[in-house]
């Protein structure tokens, strides 16, 4: 099996930065969520049909892990990982 995937620092600003961008959340206040495992306040800041999904899956974690293994996300890990 291969190594395990991560992100460096500075992919994980860029990822802070986006996301933060999109929920008009200070980026520095994501990861302070996110560390802390606050995540059901990023889902409620989504709000509507999207965040009532992302809660779903964080709170599943078979739902979470099939994200995960989407061909879609590899693709996103992968090209996040300088290819990877």
């Amino acid at each position: 099996m291969g190594q395990p995937f991560q992100l460096n620092p500075s992919q994980i600003d860029f990822l802070l930065k986006t996301v933060g961008k999109q929920l008009n959340t200070n980026p520095e206040q994501l990861k302070n969520q996110i560390e802390s495992g606050n995540i059901s306040s990023i889902a409620n800041s989504i709000g509507g049909e999207a965040g009532q999904r992302l809660q779903q899956v964080l709170n599943s974690p078979q739902q979470m892990q099939a994200v995960i293994n989407s061909p879609d996300m590899q693709k996103l890990l992968a090209s996040l990982n300088g290819g990877k």
